[in-house]
């Protein structure tokens, strides 16, 4: 399985602070194939799929709005994954204004004997948004 990790830092000076979303324009692909999707979703992420199996999905460490807000939906019990989608995911929120905080993003990709060799792509969108 390939993991690459990305540090995102936001700040505000929005009173109630700021949510951060993620979304991708498609699943990743060559082309003409696609990798399939981990099985978790943003509001109930999964632990990734072993090795040999296929499956594409991002995790954050960050805090994540509700009341109260999820301080682990991500981690607790290990590491859990989502499926991207193409529409927004909350990936990070802040309640408050704030100078800075940072968060990281991870995303992993597993093949199995059945996929097919090629470079496969997508790309992610973060969207920052701040709560007036």
């Amino acid at each position: 399985n390939g993991v690459v990790c990305q540090s995102l830092t936001a700040a505000t000076n929005a009173s109630n602070g700021y949510t951060i979303y993620a979304r991708y324009t498609g699943a990743p692909s060559d082309g003409s194939t696609t990798i399939a999707a981990v099985g978790g979703s943003n509001v109930s992420p999964i632990a990734f799929p072993a090795a040999g199996n296929e499956a594409y999905g991002y995790t954050t460490d960050a805090t994540l709005a509700g009341s109260p807000p999820v301080s682990n939906r991500f981690t607790n019990g290990g590491q859990k994954w989502a499926a991207m989608t193409t529409s927004n995911a909350e990936i990070g929120y802040q309640a408050a204004g704030s100078a800075s905080t940072s968060y990281n993003i991870g995303h992993q990709v597993g093949i199995s004997g059945t996929t097919y060799a090629g470079t496969y792509t997508t790309t992610i969108i973060y969207t920052c948004t701040p709560i007036y």
